[in-house]
Parts: structure tokens; C-alpha cells; sequence
């Protein structure tokens, strides 16, 4: 078990977090990892035992039919749940950050500013300093390649040139299979955690 666990568990009950959508675990992973002498997820249980918990088994090719059609299942689940959300897999750069980044987008996010969000994983876990050549190299291997998927462009550079919001809510249609309500419900449920968030 990963020791993060337990400080993670503490951050979402302080977070109040509602709905978890769980990218990397299937259930019976989850219930094996509940069933251990050292469990230590107890609120993250809670919302298990809830209902409030969605278990996705997603691997990390995004680009696969198999990736789309579970990660559907788990943006209905959330259309139809409360936040605050927590959407995690493993190390928090991989499905996560591709799902964030993917989100982020739809809600009118730079290029810019998801870059700096997916990049705070490497900073905090592997001390990569921003702005390094490593840094740089990471990033576009990963984050803005993935953005490039999302947006159907060829270059980093082409990502200037077009309306990551508009292509992200293409995406979510043509690629997840989301009709344009269901991306239209997940803009609102989000947008209404945005408010939330400011007027606390």
C-alpha cells in the first residue's frame, strides 16, 4: 500500500469531497484494498459504501475504443452525482492528468494554465523544477500531446490557433460517444463547483 493513502483520505474529507472517480481501479481491486489489516481509507470507504464511488479500470492508451467507453461511464456517473469530485488513478499524471486536462479544456481553460495544473504533479512527486529543460521535454510529451489528441492538431504550435473549449466538447461527442446535453450537464455541474468554490 502506498503511504500517500492515508494523506490523501484526510484531504478529501477536508475537501468534502462527494463523488470519486476512481480511473485506475477495478472493483475487486478496490475491495481487496478495503479488506487489508492496514486499511486506512476510511472516508474514502464511506463514500464507497455510499454509492458515491465509480471504478473505471482505465489503461493509458486514450486513444482506445475501450478508454472512451469506460471513460463515458464515468462522466454519466458524475452527470448524475454531487461534487465536490475527486478524480484520481495512481500517480495523478497519466488517466488523471489526461481526464483533467480533458475537463480543464471544456471548461475554458489555456493551454497555458492546464499545462502548469498537469505539471504540478512532476514538480511535487518527482522535484522537477518548472521551467527546466526537463521540465519542458516532460511536458510535451505527455501533456501537450495530449492536448494535441484532444484538439485533432498536428503541433504544439497549432494549439494557439483554436478554441480548446469548442474542441474539447468535440471530443468529449465524437470521441467519448457523450451526447452534446450530457457535455452541456457536466459544463453546468462544474461551472455551479466553480461558484461554489469563489463564494467560500
Amino acid at each position: 500500500m502506498l503511504g500517500r493513502a492515508e494523506y490523501s483520505d484526510k484531504l478529501a474529507e477536508a475537501a468534502e469531497i462527494k463523488t470519486i472517480i476512481n480511473l485506475a481501479d477495478s472493483k475487486e481491486e478496490l475491495e481487496a484494498y478495503f479488506s487489508k489489516e492496514d486499511f486506512i481509507s476510511n472516508y474514502y470507504k464511506s463514500l464507497y459504501d455510499q454509492g458515491q464511488v465509480v471504478y473505471l479500470d482505465l489503461g493509458v492508451d486514450f486513444s482506445a475504443d475501450d478508454f472512451n467507453a469506460k471513460l463515458k461511464n464515468g462522466l454519466e456517473f458524475m452527470i448524475g452525482k454531487e461534487g465536490p469530485f475527486l478524480i484520481h488513478c495512481n500517480e495523478g499524471k497519466d488517466r488523471a492528468g489526461f481526464v483533467s486536462a480533458l475537463l480543464e479544456a471544456l471548461m475554458g481553460a489555456s493551454v497555458e494554465e492546464i499545462k502548469d495544473d498537469y505539471m504540478l504533479s512532476y514538480m511535487n512527486y518527482y522535484h522537477v523544477e518548472k521551467n527546466s529543460e526537463q521540465y519542458d521535454k516532460i511536458a510535451n510529451s505527455n501533456i501537450m500531446a495530449s492536448l494535441k489528441m484532444i484538439a485533432g492538431v498536428d503541433s504544439i504550435e497549432d494549439l494557439n490557433n483554436i478554441d480548446l473549449q469548442k474542441a474539447a466538447e468535440k471530443y468529449l461527442i465524437e470521441k467519448v460517444g457523450l451526447s452534446p446535453e450530457q457535455v452541456k450537464s457536466i459544463q453546468n455541474l462544474l461551472s455551479q463547483e466553480l461558484e461554489i468554490k469563489k463564494a467560500a
